[in-house]
């Protein structure tokens, strides 16, 4: 840490920019494994479809004030909120100079925000409509930027299992783990019980939630290598840009 904080803005900041780069490629260098993961994933939401009326019956037949008390903890996810608990601690890395705090708040940011906009995007050309457009879990209408037609997947739910992957990382500890976990099912179970998602929305904003965390926890390289040609940020003074080698 003896950089100067402008260097290390830079640095940050080149960090994030080629995350996004590495995530983005990654399905051009997926193993059969990942491609399993893949389909064992739609699979799966699929397979929820099944059991999303079901779900959202049970949740509207159960409510009350008790739930309705531990279920309004998606309000703490909701929109920008959600970027208040990993500026917090980048920002207190980064002003005490913490390389291993600043490291965990600058990943959880990568990781809210990547796959959110893979959420987004999503959303947007699935244009599933919401459950409680009382039309079904089967109705959707693509392309359609009406929020009561943005249900599948679930962007809470993408949310709380970014950032409770990457924190749930920082520490080797089980009891953090299950309260990093914990704190994001009761969000994601929160939008069924609000009447916000189906049952499949959440399963499926999870996994991409979970997947992009890990991406971003597990990743080494400071350049993306495809083939014969090597793609990293580029910096010097006041110019910025990618720099390819070949």
């Amino acid at each position: 840490e003896t950089r100067g904080y402008g260097k290390t803005l830079l640095c940050d900041a080149g960090d994030f920019f080629q995350t996004g780069v590495d995530l983005i490629a990654q399905p051009f260098v997926w193993n059969s494994s990942d491609w399993l993961y893949f389909g064992g994933t739609l699979g799966s939401t699929a397979a929820l479809f099944l059991a999303d009326e079901a779900v959202r019956d049970f949740a509207l037949r159960n409510q009350s004030k008790t739930l309705d008390a531990i279920f309004s903890i998606d309000g703490w996810i909701t929109g920008a909120r959600s970027l208040i608990l990993p500026s917090a601690v980048y920002l207190y890395g980064f002003l005490a100079r913490n390389r291993s705090v600043r490291s965990v708040g600058l990943k959880s940011a990568e990781a809210l925000i990547y796959a959110t906009a893979i959420t987004t995007v999503l959303k947007i050309t699935i244009g599933r409509y919401r459950p409680y457009n009382n039309k079904g879990n089967l109705k959707f209408e693509p392309f359609s930027i009406s929020t009561s037609k943005l249900s599948l997947p679930s962007g809470h739910a993408t949310a709380a299992f970014a950032l409770a992957t990457v924190f749930a990382s920082a520490y080797d500890n089980l009891y953090w783990e299950v309260f990093c976990y914990g704190a994001a099912s009761a969000i994601a179970l929160a939008r069924v019980y609000h009447d916000k998602h189906w049952l499949s929305d959440i399963f499926l904003g999870s996994v991409i939630g979970y997947s992009v965390g890990k991406f971003v926890v597990n990743r080494k390289s400071t350049a993306f290598q495809f083939g014969s040609v090597k793609i990293s940020p580029y910096f010097s003074g006041a110019s910025l840009g990618v720099f390819a080698r070949f």
